[in-house]
């Protein structure tokens, strides 16, 4: 036998033994995991597919859901991202023990405010998770199922039960609805980063109790009221017990390594960054030599991937210094991005690689480095590049930036050739799409700064470049909340001002004695309405006109009679404008959509407005027109259903914001819900026929277009929500949704500016938004992408029409600002405007 050959059968032979030691190493644990009759028992060691198998002669086994594998192990990295374990009758006993090993690749994160600790983190292993908005699984069908809310934010449903890691790597156990039921949460650092741990939770209901005959009579479920004995064991030690916990059991599915509220409002994601390996459910509550049985014969053989400082990701995965002359042109920004952030030494590897990319990025980094005369060597490629016209614009840019970024090394040997351009440069606005053009000009400021040709070509025009209509818009403060309504309208030199016209400050109080008098007027009509105002803070609409004299008058436009209940702040969020013709539009009192018990009894009713839900009378918005111009006295409620004046949505709207173009056509934006999401609503006015009209797109349809889609945790519909005119198709015209992400129900706000118009009149829009990216991390993406006729057609950064609805996610809808085409038009137009003098107008949220 030649030695090639014989090193080959030498190889094969010793994997074929390595395969033959682990297979009967791995049956030896199965063996012994079996041996104490586990109901459920899930090795999760497959090394591929989508399933976890369960060895158990139950065979319940367990699904995957965005999940890989590195080796034999499971590779969470963090994302949108869990086991999911079918519910099971075999589940729901007072009896009982759950958990395996997990391993914290990195510490927990999660949540989406820094002052609250609770409900921030992982689910390690559990039923006990937050629910919360809609079954996606039937919002394509005409008719909607409901069910009523189980809405906290910390744990949800009062049933089921939870092993969660929190920040701080605590554990914490979730059980009757309550976080950290036994008290574990304090105890920092019990999950140490870069280790296998064994955690299991046991329970029993009722709780074992010793002693004689007599006591024994005592053991039943009035124990401590009903409550049980629970434990928790940490490497086959037991760390924490208390037998007054209580517990009802859910009919629902496990869920391993998910963030512990679904990624409800979650800024960053608190799902599990490592893997986890023999999970574990016993109908029983293991003894405590069971469970140090249990944690010797399990120890994983394998360790998860560990990423030094410095490593370079993509997709999620490290890539090795020799790979990367093999990654795309995009990936190939996404790896400079990262190499920005490293330190000197870290940088060192990547060198070689770094003389490969021919961009500004790449040549800033390797002068960082003192690589100074290689970089001199690449100026007159650079330069030939920017001199060639038969190259694209693009090409010449990209060259054109590159040079700039060597010019205190290169001298100004390209300036006559920039100002050369210049010159062939007719006057315009900045328009975020004209790459070379800008490039040109962003040059010429680096080179000449006094350059008199700079001066026509950037010229501002007179007023505000960015506008939203008015004087009172445009002058709103330009970050948080300020931005939520449009309280103020200026129409024929007279303001018209909600409450202080301040968001949120809409309204006025009403006092308790003025209300005295109002319910003595009613009372006979409405005998409940004292009881209605019990606990309330009560309030009305009322508007302030100041004429040009400084005049002003207070008028309450909908009545004296038309009270609320001001508690939820939202009630007291109300917007005004004009449209072209002088009409007044008025809308408010609604979080998400209008609700009729934070109504006083007479005020629904003065407006023919129905309490019952499924009446056509019970409105979908809260929206009144004036019945003459410039008259606040006297209006028309149009919020009804099937009023053709009605904003054509499905139900309901938040943070309603009108906005008028450089024309005065009017406009409202604002937050809705499609398709079972928040999301963004944009409708454009017409006023000869007094109609408005969605612009955007439908969403998708999840059930076809997205079948892997799991939201169906998440089964909350409020109330309100029972409305037929939700059931709708969803390519109905009431579901046109200007921006819509697929997402795991993120808490979506309006944290951007909005829509602004520029002195050419083109739209722009820029609106944040919770979702996914091509990774399944969760993010929040700024959207921005500009249309020249109204908002019939969008496009993106660079120039390309985009499908509608705009969408964080990817895909030819996709807005977000953060890709390496639009980032770089992005960053270079709004340079300019800021060298222009149009300051903190385009800031991302």
């Amino acid at each position: 036998m030649n030695k090639p050959l014989f090193l080959i059968v030498v190889f094969l032979i010793t994997v074929t033994a390595l395969s033959g030691v682990r297979a009967a190493q791995s049956s030896e644990r199965y063996r012994a995991v079996l041996d104490l009759e586990p109901t459920g028992y899930w090795p999760a060691d497959e090394g591929s597919g989508m399933i976890l198998r369960d060895l158990t002669q139950n065979a319940n086994h367990a699904q995957l859901q965005n999940l890989e594998w590195e080796g034999d192990l499971l590779y969470f990295r963090g994302l949108f991202q869990w086991v999911e374990i079918p519910a099971s009758e075999k589940y729901l006993g007072q009896k009982f023990a759950i958990g395996g090993w997990v391993f914290l690749r990195d510490r927990v994160r999660g949540g989406w405010n820094d002052r609250l600790n609770h409900g921030r983190g992982m689910t390690f292993f559990g039923n006990g998770y937050h629910t919360s908005s809609f079954s996606l699984n039937a919002l394509n069908q005409h008719e909607v199922l409901f069910q009523q809310s189980a809405w906290a934010v910390r744990g949800g449903s009062p049933d089921g039960v939870s092993i969660c890691i929190r920040r701080g790597q605590r554990i914490d156990i979730l059980s009757n609805g309550q976080d950290d039921s036994l008290g574990t949460a304090n105890m920092a650092d019990q999950v140490p980063v870069g280790k296998w741990h064994h955690i299991l939770y046991t329970f029993a209901n009722p709780a074992p109790m010793e002693g004689m005959k007599g006591w024994l009579s005592l053991q039943d479920s009035t124990h401590f009221g009903g409550a049980g004995m629970a434990k928790v064991y940490v490497n086959g030690e037991l760390v924490h017990s208390s037998e007054r916990i209580h517990f009802n059991p859910r009919m629902a599915p496990f869920l391993v390594g998910s963030d512990a509220n679904w990624w409800l409002q979650s800024i960053t994601s608190g799902s599990l960054d490592g893997s986890v390996r023999d999970l574990v459910f016993f109908d029983r509550a293991l003894k405590a030599d069971e469970v140090k049985f249990l944690y010797q014969q399990t120890r994983p053989k394998s360790k998860p991937l560990i990423f030094d400082k410095g490593t370079v990701m993509l997709n999620e995965r490290p890539v090795a210094v020799n790979d990367l002359d093999r990654v795309f042109k995009y990936q190939a920004w996404e790896v400079l991005q990262q190499l920005k952030t490293l330190e000197r030494d870290e940088l060192q590897s990547f060198i070689p690689w770094l003389k490969t990319q021919k961009n500004a990025l790449a040549i800033r980094l390797l002068l960082e480095f003192g690589e100074i005369e290689y970089v001199k060597r690449l100026i007159p490629e650079y330069l030939s590049t920017f001199k060639d016209n038969d190259l694209s614009d693009k090409e010449r840019a990209d060259a054109l930036l590159a040079l700039l970024a060597c010019k205190d090394i290169g001298g100004n040997r390209v300036l006559d050739f920039v100002l050369a351009e210049l010159g062939n440069l007719s006057p315009q606005i900045l328009k975020v799409e004209d790459y070379f053009r800008n490039a040109v000009i962003f040059a010429t400021y680096e080179m000449d700064p006094d350059n008199e040709t700079l001066k026509t070509l950037v010229s501002l025009p007179s007023g505000r470049f960015f506008s939203q209509g008015d004087e009172m818009r445009d002058a709103r403060a330009e970050n948080n909340n300020p931005r939520a309504y449009t309280p103020e309208a200026v129409y024929d030199g007279i303001i018209y001002r909600c409450g202080t016209g301040v968001p949120f400050k809409g309204v006025e109080p009403v006092s308790a004695e003025e209300f005295e008098q109002i319910a003595q007027e009613l009372e006979s009509q409405y005998p409940q309405i004292r009881r209605w105002a019990e606990g309330k803070r009560l309030a009305r609409v009322i508007i302030y006109t100041i004429d040009t004299q400084g005049r002003e008058e207070k008028i309450f436009p909908l009545g004296r009679h038309f009270i609320f209940d001001e508690t939820d702040a939202k009630l007291a969020g109300w917007s005004i404008a004009f449209d072209k013709d002088g009409y007044a539009h008025l809308t408010g009192g609604m979080h998400n959509a209008p609700v009729e018990s934070d109504f006083m009894p007479g005020s629904w009713e003065s407006w023919g407005l129905s309490r019952e839900l499924k009446n056509d009378h019970y409105p979908t918005m809260l929206y009144w027109v004036s019945k003459t111009p410039r008259d606040v006295t006297s209006f028309d409620f149009v919020g009804q259903r099937n009023n053709e004046r009605n904003i054509p949505l499905a139900l309901g709207m938040n943070y309603m914001n009108f906005v008028q173009d450089r024309n005065q056509d009017l406009y409202l934006y604002g937050r809705i819900h499609v398709q079972g999401l928040q999301s963004w609503g944009m409708y454009r006015y017409d006023t000869p026929s007094k109609k408005w009209t969605g612009l955007g797109g439908f969403a998708p349809d999840v059930k076809t277009q997205y079948p892997i889609w799991s939201d169906r945790f998440i089964t909350m519909a409020a109330d309100w929500l029972a409305l037929p005119s939700i059931r709708w198709q969803h390519n109905h015209p009431k579901n046109t949704v200007l921006a819509w992400s697929l997402q795991p129900h993120f808490y979506n706000f309006i944290r951007g500016w909005g829509m602004r118009w520029d002195p050419d009149n083109r739209l722009h829009v820029q609106v944040p938004m919770f979702s996914l990216n091509a990774n399944n991390r969760t993010l929040n993406m700024p959207l921005y992408a500009y249309s020249d006729d109204g908002g019939k057609t969008f496009s993106n950064a660079s120039g390309k029409q985009l499908e509608l609805p705009l969408t964080a996610n990817p895909g030819p809808g996709n807005a977000c600002i953060l890709t390496w085409e639009n980032l770089k038009h992005w960053n270079l137009w709004v340079t300019l405007l800021d060298r222009a003098g149009v300051k903190s107008a385009l800031e991302i949220y």
